[in-house]
């Protein structure tokens, strides 16, 4: 009669196909995170912005420029905001 102990009992055979498991379900959200990262670098990266933003950029601008006083920049903030 041989005898196998704990190792042969079939308690390391559970743990094999836990361990496969593990590692299967860890990828996944790996690939997941992976593709969520490049998705959303590419938006950011390819003008998937609201109106808004850009709208909000361009007054930016004019007033870093001094076309607009600050009153100005203001009143056309505000303006921007109820649009959203």
């Amino acid at each position: 009669m041989v005898r196998f102990g704990l190792l042969g009992s079939g308690l390391i055979m559970g743990l094999g196909f836990l361990s496969i498991a593990i590692h299967f379900v860890l990828w996944i959200v790996l690939i997941m995170i992976v593709v969520r990262l490049f998705r959303s670098h590419k938006d950011r990266h390819h003008g998937v912005t609201r109106p808004n933003d850009y709208a909000l950029e361009i007054l930016r601008e004019r007033f870093a420029k001094g076309e607009i006083d600050v009153e100005e920049f203001n009143r056309k903030k505000e303006d921007l905001s109820r649009k959203d």
